[in-house]
């Protein structure tokens, strides 16, 4: 709502559903292309990952939100792994939370990091680290502890092991127009803070 506010009062057209590329008419008289297209999700070639009930968090967040059972299995305790399982827990749901590191969100700050170790905890959301995921099974998860293999079962597994740059429209146009300039994920995989700044320093560059 804020943003939609600022962009009404600054008078910025705003297009949506309409998709760019290299050819698009829009872009000939333009000063200046910036480009931000962001990052795709992935899921690593691990044993299993074509399953029905793999989803890649950016999916699971933004697609049919029925594919998702109750008894949920978050492979990645990243700041995506953890938003996805305290949003699905939230929601009702029995989260399992999995980490391949000694600790989920190493890269946050202290003050993000309290809040969500507080809020993991008042949703009763399982954790379990040092754990890596060795196999995807159409009843959860096979996971590799120091104590073992375990078998993890789920209705659902949701895979937020990282994204890729989302390069492939970016790189076209910035190939074509020597004015484009490409920002954030999709040059360089990031955290909020820094496409904040690169989007800033882009605007700011603008004659």
């Amino acid at each position: 709502n804020y943003y939609e506010t600022q962009l009404s009062k600054l008078g910025v057209r705003v297009v949506k559903n309409k998709e760019i590329t290299e050819n698009s008419p829009e872009l000939n008289g333009a000063d200046k292309i910036i480009l931000a297209t962001g990052a795709t999700g992935f899921i690593p070639p691990i044993r299993g990952a074509e399953n029905s009930n793999v989803l890649e968090v950016i999916d699971a967040h933004t697609g049919d939100q029925s594919r998702i059972g109750h008894k949920v299995v978050v492979a990645g305790g990243g700041p995506s792994g953890c938003d996805c399982a305290i949003e699905l827990a939230m929601e009702g749901k029995d989260v399992t939370l999995v980490e391949m590191l000694p600790e989920i969100y190493p890269t946050a700050t202290p003050d993000n990091k309290n809040s969500v170790m507080r809020r993991i905890g008042e949703e009763n959301i399982h954790v379990l680290t040092s754990a890596k995921v060795k196999e995807f099974t159409p009843k959860g998860a096979v996971v590799e502890t120091a104590d073992g293999v375990k078998d993890l079962t789920a209705d659902t597994v949701i895979v937020a092991m990282g994204t890729k740059p989302n390069t492939k429209i970016a790189k076209a146009i910035s190939d074509r127009y020597t004015n484009a300039l490409m920002i954030g994920d999709c040059t360089q995989i990031g955290q909020v803070g820094e496409a904040v700044r690169e989007g800033f320093m882009a605007a700011w560059t603008i004659d």
